[in-house]
């Protein structure tokens, strides 16, 4: 073979081999950056994913806790976008991926959640659940929703920084490569040079020059043209290699460039998502206190129990504020402060309902700091401080109203989110404790309607079988007398035959309210049954007690009644009275006593009063009449 033909083969066979090597070399290269970009792409989705499941969780909840319809639209169409991201990064992952991946067990999570979530938000539009159950629910789903989704962006980010990685051992691969390679191209061409004849020096010369800049990283200069011989060839060949490799370390530098601004806003995202998720978990918190408070307040609590409940979880929510509870009075005409909370208090014991614009309205009145809304309440005497009035409506009542007072010049909101979040909460909180109070007036009204009679109002008779036998059991105790007076009303049953029963009932009410009037406030009035009434006088003897029953049988005997402007006549009173221990020692002896001595005042001819018969005093009721000032009615027995 010739020396040009074998230098001909030589420089052939140093191309290919540079050939192969450079495509060596830029293969993983570009391998390594298809797979960066991918994985950049599926971060991006699953950031996107996890921004817009925030943002439907979020509508979600606003619904639930207190929203309207078009919080449920604007839910419904959050929703429609976070589904399609989520579709979208399905179909970036792939099938096999999410049944065998790391990314199965979070996109699974993050379903079952939504689920949830969804559930929550049909369940409180279709009224199927209470709002606090569905509050609860919601929370909860959103807590593993938004856990799950961060995880998967936390770990998509995280295989986007490896790719990245891979990248960046490849350029030094490459590099590395590149540097080896030249330095054997020299040993090539050295080796060349040396057969070569003196007509190829100076092109071989400017070849190796061309190579050792490239070798040295100088990819900016070309390669010149050599001629179009062997020598020639190769040089192009090198001038096409350093295109490439010029070309590649620009996308390299690109690629580079674009990681760092996609790691910074990466950064960017985890901050914020760091600053919602501790707005979660407080939110969260609020919830718990408010079902807390719920719990303590469905006990059977005393009205001073549950407004110091209510003062410490109005404490806990509104750290900033003072708040004050306000119930309407005896009369509709004036609301009075039950119980206060914070470090100045509220300052009105009591205003007129005209005096708030929430029950003027019947909404809630907010004052909030550089907000043009309506004029504060009257009875808020803080002109330049945040303030809000929330109606307590339970069961289409208004009850009365929970006032909150911020610090002046400060908004109400403080550092923990949006006016419609702490607007939400005070909703909550309002709602809760309107229902306990609702509830505690029912419990109340209950309780007074199973101890008195509904005609009259006085105590029935299982009340005053209870207070017979404690009056007894403390007369025992210590020392004193007791007195039991059974009344009835003479000829009733003929007085409803005449009048009508819409006339007895006028009667029995009219007897009853005389009796508990005209008697002291440690007696015990009851209706017994029918026309007949109970009078317990504790620590009363005998004379006393005779004298109060013919005072009270004289009273009545003097009322004239009338029924729609029209007289009815006038009743009578028999009583029967008997003294414990000399007539019984227990509650049915002394009834039975002085329903005997009632038996004979109406034997007597009725409108009297008669005392239990002594066997050992026989005369002890004529000794009584003139105690009484019975001097033309004797109480004998007949």
């Amino acid at each position: 073979m010739k020396f040009r033909h074998r230098i001909s083969v030589l420089a052939v066979a140093g191309v290919v081999a540079i050939t192969l090597a450079a495509f060596g070399i830029l293969a993983p290269v570009v391998a390594s950056n298809t797979d960066q970009a991918a994985a950049f792409e599926r971060a991006q989705v699953a950031e996107r994913v996890r921004l817009e499941a925030k943002d439907a969780a979020r509508l979600g909840q606003a619904y639930v806790i207190g929203g309207s319809g078009d919080d449920l639209i604007a839910f419904e169409e959050a929703a429609t976008r976070f589904e399609r991201s989520i579709a979208r990064y399905r179909t970036l992952v792939g099938d096999s991926a999410l049944s065998t991946g790391p990314e199965a067990g979070h996109v699974a999570d993050a379903e079952v959640s939504w689920a949830d979530v969804r559930s929550a938000v049909s369940g409180r539009a279709a009224e199927v659940i209470v709002p606090v159950e569905a509050t609860v629910r919601i929370t909860g789903a959103i807590g593993s929703l938004g856990a799950s989704l961060e995880d998967l962006a936390t770990d998509e980010s995280q295989q986007a920084r490896e790719a990245t990685s891979r990248v960046s051992a490849s350029v030094v691969a490459a590099r590395t490569t590149v540097l080896v390679l030249g330095f054997v191209a020299v040993a090539v061409i050295i080796a060349v040079t040396v057969f070569a004849s003196r007509s190829v020096a100076r092109p071989l010369t400017e070849l190796d020059d061309a190579v050792q800049r490239l070798a040295a990283g100088d990819l900016e200069r070309p390669v010149p043209p050599l001629g179009r011989d062997e020598i020639g060839e190769v040089a192009s060949a090198v001038e096409q290699l350093r295109m490439s490799l010029r070309e590649a370390l620009s996308s390299l530098h690109s690629e580079i460039e674009e990681r760092t601004t996609t790691e910074e806003a990466l950064a960017d995202a985890n901050h914020e998502l760091n600053r919602l998720l501790d707005g979660a978990r407080h939110a969260s918190d609020e919830m718990h206190a408010m079902g807390e408070m719920g719990e303590l307040l469905q006990a059977d609590l005393s009205w001073d129990e549950a407004y110091a409940v209510m003062a410490s979880y109005g404490r806990k929510l509104f750290e900033r504020l003072d708040g004050a509870l306000y119930l309407y009075g005896a009369s509709d005409s004036e609301l009075e402060r039950k119980v206060a909370w914070g470090d100045n208090g509220i300052q009105a014991e009591h205003y007129r309902p005209e005096e708030c614009w929430s029950l003027r309205t019947g909404k809630p009145h907010w004052v909030r700091f550089g907000e043009p809304d309506l004029p504060a309440c009257a009875h808020i005497d803080a002109p330049d401080a945040c303030s809000a009035c929330v109606p307590l409506v339970a069961h289409g009542e208004v009850l009365g109203t929970i006032v909150l007072l911020g610090p002046a010049g400060e908004s109400l909101t403080g550092e923990q989110g949006t006016f419609e979040h702490m607007a939400g909460i005070v909703a909550g909180f309002a709602g809760r404790v309107a229902l306990a109070i609702s509830n505690m007036q029912l419990r109340e009204t209950l309780r007074e309607q199973s101890l008195r009679d509904p005609l009259t109002g006085l105590y029935n008779r299982r009340i005053m079988e209870e207070a017979l036998a404690r009056e007894i059991a403390r007369a025992g105790r210590e020392a004193t007398p007791l007195v039991v007076g059974l009344i009835d009303i003479d000829h009733f049953k003929e007085f409803n035959d005449t009048f009508g029963h819409e006339a007895g009932d006028h009667v029995l009410r009219e007897v009853g309210a005389y009796l508990r009037d005209n008697t002291r406030a440690g007696d015990v009035v009851c209706r017994f049954g029918g026309e007949e009434f109970v009078v317990i006088w504790a620590g009363t003897d005998i004379t006393a007690g005779f004298s109060r029953a013919e005072a009270l049988r004289q009273g009545v005997g003097e009322l004239a009644f009338a029924l729609d402007g029209e007289s009815i006549g006038k009743v009578t009173l028999s009583i029967g009275v008997a003294l414990l221990g000399e007539h019984g020692d227990s509650g049915e002896a002394l009834l039975s006593a002085a329903d005997a001595a009632l038996y004979a005042a109406k034997a007597e001819g009725r409108d009297r009063v008669v005392l239990a018969l002594t066997p050992e005093r026989p005369h002890e009721r004529e000794a009584l009449a003139p105690v009484a000032g019975l001097s033309t009615r004797s109480p004998r027995i007949g």
